[in-house]
């Protein structure tokens, strides 16, 4: 016997690594941030150089450096990006870059949309507000794009978590949908979702293949196997199966040749990852350790992970028995007669077993549905980490707004001298908001796009998820 397992779990367990490098991180941040004032104390520099920059002391960017930052992130999304070409697993590193470099090139984009928002206040004179505040936020620059930065990176770290989430999700949807897909009722161990845990038949097949309305029943076996540190998902089916090779998750490799390699005995079907680990291709020999020992197979094609990260193998029930000097089935998969209610059969089954049994009976769009469960459970914390990213950023930048305004009480008090409405100066006020709110957002939005593609590439490259 062996034990149950699913994918996916509701349980998350945080390990002290994971608490660590956040905590290092921020850290790190927190050091970063407060380095600027330090540049002032390099040699060449004035020691009051600071109080002839243009605008509030300390505040000052000069182009060139926006520039030389712009061109820095530019080259870094550059080079991850190429990396992505000769080694496709480098997508977390690449998302990683995207994320430096969208902090470097928010100076630049900053400047970008003031230059483009002064020109159009200059244009019209009802605009003269949204003037004084392109102004306000020169004068504030290292302020500003701190706020930006931070905008920026909520925006960009919730579309991808939340973009690479669906999609995760959809993934999971679709494969489990044709795996389940090949019988239209399943008699399995209760919550056993992948059907690893073998139970003693007793003559049950002959039983339900005599109720009205089954055309036939099949033993399906299945476990996982400890192959070179990966626990692999191992399906074994009959020939006489629907799909011995669920529909759409060939990879390379020929799926009516494969079938039929399948069917004979002696070959597998191995998922894309564990065929790159083993330098194994289609037609090339995989010798697996099966419980009675090594066994060598012809590859007939490699596929996805069918939803199992660590990798899956399918190969014929026949070959499985010898293998694993094993019959017992730990599934039975049941195809309804034409005409006949895959429900009514389900309870025709339900009565056969009685209340007794430790076995569940489910229809192939009731066992698919309750995996979906599992899955949206088990990933439910990547929607709540991108929600609680934008409110914690939310937070953050109303804090430090209210901050800095508070901080330009004199100006403010300045204007209002100078014959400013207060509706003027919140006017003002607003209008910085939203250039400051702008730019991080749709410069985040942005990465955040690229981002998303990035971990599409990861799920079909580590996951291997089919293309959707």
């Amino acid at each position: 016997m062996r034990s149950p397992s699913i994918p996916l779990g509701s349980q998350t367990v945080i390990g002290a690594r994971e608490l660590l490098l956040p905590f290092a991180g921020g850290v790190l941040a927190t050091c970063l941030a407060a380095a600027p004032p330090l540049l002032d104390l390099r040699r060449g520099r004035a020691v009051d150089a600071v109080r002839f920059e243009g605008g509030e002391p300390g505040q000052a960017l000069r182009t060139q450096t926006r520039l030389r930052l712009g061109a820095a992130g530019a080259a870094l999304v550059l080079g991850t990006s190429g990396l992505l070409l000769f080694d496709p697993s480098a997508a977390i590193v690449a998302t990683v870059g995207l994320a430096v470099a969208l902090l470097l090139v928010i100076p630049a984009s900053f400047t970008i949309v003031l230059a483009a928002a002064q020109l159009l206040a200059a244009r019209t004179v009802r605009l003269n507000m949204l003037l004084v505040a392109t102004r306000a936020l020169r004068a504030t620059t290292v302020r500003s794009l701190a706020l930006a930065a931070t905008g920026a990176i909520a925006v960009f770290g919730s579309v991808v978590a939340e973009g690479t989430h669906n999609d995760l999700l959809k993934g999971l949807y679709r494969d489990y949908s044709q795996y389940v897909a090949t019988a239209d009722v399943w008699v399995t161990n209760d919550g056993d979702y992948l059907a690893t845990t073998d139970f003693s038949a007793n003559g049950l097949p002959a039983r339900i293949a005599a109720l009205p309305g089954v055309a036939s029943v099949r033993s399906y076996q299945g476990g996982f196997l400890d192959f070179a540190g990966r626990r692999v998902w191992v399906i074994a089916r009959p020939p006489t199966s629907r799909g011995m090779i669920p529909a759409g998750q060939i990879i390379k490799g020929n799926l009516a040749a494969a079938t039929a390699r399948l069917a004979a005995g002696g070959w597998v079907t191995v998922s894309a990852q564990v065929a790159a680990a083993h330098h194994v291709g289609p037609g090339a020999l995989l010798t697996l350790p099966t419980p009675t020992g090594p066994v060598g197979y012809r590859v007939a094609a490699t596929t996805t992970n069918l939803g199992w990260t660590s990798g899956a193998v399918v190969l014929n029930s026949a070959d499985y028995r010898r293998a694993w000097a094993s019959a017992d089935p730990s599934a039975l998969e049941i195809d309804t007669a034409p005409g006949a209610s895959p429900a009514t059969v389900k309870q025709s089954i339900q009565r056969l077993l009685g209340p007794s049994s430790p076995l569940q009976v489910q229809t192939n769009t009731q066992r698919a549905s309750t995996a979906d469960v599992l899955a949206r459970e088990g990933l439910g914390r990547l929607g709540q980490i991108s929600l609680l990213l934008i409110l914690a950023a939310g937070l953050a930048m109303a804090a430090a707004m209210g901050a800095a305004i508070w901080q330009r009480r004199p100006s403010l008090a300045s204007l209002r001298i100078q014959s400013f409405s207060p509706r003027q100066l919140q006017s003002v006020l607003l209008y910085e908001s939203g250039l400051v709110l702008g730019v991080g957002c749709l410069v985040g939005a942005i990465a955040g796009i690229y981002g998303h593609l990035l971990g599409d590439r990861y799920l079909k490259q580590d996951f291997a998820l089919e293309a959707r």
